[in-house]
């Protein structure tokens, strides 16, 4: 058995880190946060995405829309005009969310896009359409080990 060394993080490892903490919190806060500690613009755009969930939740896993490497959901097949006008809303308000993230951590949207892209496609769930840093879709698959 051999002995592992410990993690050591470097100072731009750190500094990279620990800038990303506001941005992390924000996504947090907005996403899941209670619509009291939002401004109202903001909690409406909360309740709206969380109304609209269920719906979304439904087209990604019949594979009618993949989540795209700049946090929105981008159609994979031809939508009804209902489909469309849900994702053009859902988009509308990730928009109005990665631009208030942006303004309050003092970074760029594409910066809050990026971060929000990797976050939806480490937490997806297996199955569901997705697009890498570098463009490419790709279905996610299970880890290994699990059946």
């Amino acid at each position: 058995m051999t002995r592992s060394t410990p993690f050591r993080m470097t100072m731009t490892t750190r500094r990279a880190f620990l800038g990303r903490l506001p941005l992390a919190a924000g996504l947090l806060t907005v996403l899941t946060g209670r619509t009291a500690d939002l401004p109202p613009a903001l909690a409406e755009v909360q309740r709206r995405m969380k109304a609209n969930l269920k719906a979304i939740e439904q087209l990604k896993k019949a594979g009618k829309v993949g989540e795209n490497n700049k946090g929105y959901l981008q159609a994979r097949v031809k939508l009804t005009d209902k489909e469309a006008a849900l994702v053009k809303q859902e988009n509308a308000d990730r928009k109005f969310v990665y631009e208030y993230l942006a303004k309050r951590a003092g970074v760029s949207v594409e910066e809050v896009q990026k971060a929000r892209a990797a976050q939806i496609r480490k937490r997806s769930a297996p199955g569901l359409w997705l697009q890498d840093p570098d463009g490419h879709w790709y279905r996610k698959t299970k880890p290994a080990g699990e059946s």
